[in-house]
């Protein structure tokens, strides 16, 4: 669930530090009311979700695309930065479905019984 955080809410991030949450923050979350804060949403994770080795036995891998202007203020906010922040500050834009520069050369589906397949770019006549 991705929530905005409450009031007097606190966090504390992948690089150990205990941050307070503005109502402006935005947030993942899990549970049925969204009460267990897993991330800063385009920032850094929390502390509950680091990767422990001989602990950790299930990974969930999260993909999502916030405004940069939400992420920007939040890390300067927080003092919290990202590993690269200038993605995230500087604004990004989604690759063109017509023009798959940076996407994968093969696309990979974990339900899909058959082998993946290659994409390619529309051809267009001239």
């Amino acid at each position: 669930m991705v929530r905005r955080a409450r009031a007097g809410e606190r966090l504390r991030t992948l690089d150990d530090v205990d941050r307070e949450l503005h109502p402006e923050d935005l947030l993942i979350t899990c549970g049925p009311d969204g009460e267990r804060i897993l991330a800063l949403a385009g920032v850094m994770g929390g502390e509950d979700g680091e990767v422990t080795p001989g602990r950790t036995t299930d990974v969930l891998v999260e993909s999502a695309h916030f405004d940069a202007r939400t992420v920007a203020r939040t890390s300067r906010r927080t003092g919290c930065r990202a590993r690269r922040p200038s993605a995230s500050s500087a604004g990004s834009t989604l690759p063109s479905p017509r023009r798959p520069r940076s996407w994968p050369s093969t696309c990979w589906s974990s339900t899909a019984a058959a082998p993946p397949t290659r994409r390619s770019p529309t051809a267009t006549s001239g």
